[in-house]
C-alpha cells in the first residue's frame, strides 16, 4: 500500500499521507512554480516546471533545482526509469531530450532529437516553439518518447542514443499513410509482455504496433492524449477520447485489444462539455485520471465507478504515490 501521495499543481506541489480511508494534507512545497510532470520512485523524485528540473531526495519534504546544462528550461515531462532508478529523463519544449544518471552533476542534451526537429520542421498548434516531448514509456533498455508535434523516437541503450520508430516519419505536415503513426503524440505506453508492445495516443487516433514501432494500426479514430493499459492483461485497455482539444472527453473501455469499445462512466455525465483526460496513472489497485480542467476522477481497478479526488484542489497538473 502506498501511503504517501504528491499533487503537482500550476501553482506548487502538495504533499499528503494516508491516514486510515483519506489523505491528510502535509505540507506545500515549490509554491508559486507551474508544476507540469512529477516522477517519485521511493525517496528519489523529479518535478518538471516551467522553469527547470527540481529533485527531491528524502520523499518530497524538500526540494532543489538540478538543471544543469538543460538549454530548454520549460520542461514538459519528467521520468525515472521505473526497472532502473538510477536513470533520469526529462522532456521539453521545444522538443529536446536530456538524460543523466542520478548521481551525475550535469543533464546531457541528446543532439538528435533538435536535429529530428529543426529538419522536420516540428511544431506546435498552440505555441511557437518547435514540438515537445511530452510522454516517456520503458522496458528494460528500451525507452520511448512521444513527441508533438513530431512522432515517436526509440532508444535501446536506456537514452544513449536515439532514432525515430521505423513507423514515424517525422513529418509532421504530411498525413500518415497506413501503417504509420500520426505525428501528433501526445503521449506512449509499453506492456511487460515485450518491449516491441507500444501504444500511442495522438491527436489523429489512438493507434497500437506489435513490434517496437514498424507498423501501426490505429485502433480508435479520435482525438486522445492518454491511456492506461493493464499490467495482467494487455487487451484490457482504459482510453481517454474526446471528440476535440479539452471538448467532448469520456473514458471508454476495450477489453480485445481496441476492437470494441465501451463507455465507462459511472455516475459520471456521458461527456465532459469542455475537459478530457490528460493522463492515466495506477497504484494501490486503483486507476487515477488527471483531467485537463485540473481535477482527478480516481476508481477502483476493473470497477470503475468514478469519484473525484480531493476536489476542493484545482489546476491539477499530475500526482505521484509512493
Amino acid at each position: 500500500m502506498k501511503k504517501n501521495m504528491i499533487i503537482a499543481t500550476r501553482h506548487g506541489l502538495i504533499r499528503f499521507e494516508r491516514v486510515v480511508d483519506y489523505w491528510e494534507e502535509k505540507d506545500h512545497a515549490l509554491t508559486g512554480l507551474e508544476i507540469t510532470s512529477l516522477a517519485i520512485q521511493g525517496e528519489v523524485g523529479l518535478a518538471g516546471t516551467t522553469e527547470g528540473v527540481y529533485v527531491t531526495r528524502d520523499g518530497g519534504e524538500n526540494w532543489s533545482l538540478d538543471s544543469d546544462e538543460i538549454t530548454t528550461p520549460h520542461i514538459r515531462w519528467v521520468s525515472i526509469h521505473p526497472q532502473d532508478p538510477r536513470y533520469l529523463y526529462a522532456g521539453s519544449e521545444p522538443a529536446n531530450i536530456f538524460t543523466k544518471q542520478i548521481d551525475d552533476e550535469a543533464w546531457q542534451r541528446v543532439d538528435i532529437v533538435s536535429k529530428l526537429r529543426d529538419e522536420n520542421d516540428w511544431f506546435m498548434p498552440y505555441s511557437p516553439n518547435a514540438g515537445c516531448v511530452r510522454g516517456f514509456a520503458f522496458h528494460d533498455n528500451r525507452v520511448y518518447a512521444a513527441v508533438e508535434v513530431g512522432g515517436l523516437l526509440f532508444s535501446d541503450d536506456y537514452g544513449a542514443t536515439w532514432s525515430l520508430v521505423p513507423g514515424s516519419t517525422g513529418q509532421p505536415r504530411r498525413d500518415p499513410e497506413p501503417g504509420q503513426l500520426h505525428s501528433d503524440v501526445h503521449s506512449v505506453s509499453t506492456h511487460a509482455t515485450s518491449p516491441d508492445y507500444v501504444l500511442a495516443p495522438t491527436g489523429g487516433g489512438f493507434y497500437l504496433s506489435l513490434d517496437g514501432g514498424q507498423n501501426w494500426t490505429k485502433k480508435y479514430d479520435t482525438y486522445c492524449r492518454a491511456v492506461w493499459v493493464d499490467p495482467m492483461v494487455a487487451t484490457h485497455m482504459i482510453l481517454g477520447p474526446a471528440d476535440g482539444v479539452d471538448r467532448g472527453g469520456r473514458i471508454e473501455q476495450t477489453t480485445d485489444g481496441g476492437e470494441t469499445w465501451h463507455l465507462i462512466m459511472g455516475n459520471l455525465e456521458e461527456k465532459w462539455p469542455e475537459a478530457m483526460v490528460e493522463r492515466f496513472l495506477s497504484a494501490n489497485n486503483e486507476i487515477y485520471a488527471v483531467l485537463s480542467n485540473g481535477k482527478i476522477l480516481t476508481a477502483r481497478t476493473r470497477e470503475f465507478s468514478w469519484q473525484y479526488l480531493l476536489p476542493e484542489i484545482g489546476n491539477v497538473t499530475m500526482l505521484a504515490l509512493f
